[in-house]
């Protein structure tokens, strides 16, 4: 389960759809790059950041900033763009019914 976002964070989307930057896939877990970046750390990952509205990775910032080819290795190795990779989380447990005359 991923450390809590912040509030303005947007919502995340359902697996599949187009990333809206909400943040809970680098929360939840550190990708291959991540740990090739930061070695065996615990989530969130250290690349994430915030900036503009939505959840950013710097390696892929960082990559930008290489040129075409780098950024379009880690973009693929990444899957940057194909939606959502994040599995949905559970829905919140029902509220406890209220007794009646107590």
């Amino acid at each position: 389960m991923p450390t809590a976002l912040p509030m303005h964070a947007p919502e995340k989307p359902r697996h599949g759809e187009p990333c809206n930057g909400c943040g809970y896939c680098c929360a939840s877990e550190v990708c291959d790059v991540g740990r090739a970046m930061h070695g065996d750390v615990p989530a969130p990952c250290p690349s994430m950041a915030w900036g503009d509205g939505r959840f950013v990775c710097n390696a892929v910032r960082m990559a930008d900033e290489l040129g075409p080819v780098y950024s379009l290795a880690l973009r693929l190795k990444m899957g940057v763009g194909l939606g959502c990779d994040s599995d949905d989380p559970p829905p919140p447990p029902p509220e406890p019914k209220k007794r009646k005359g107590k």
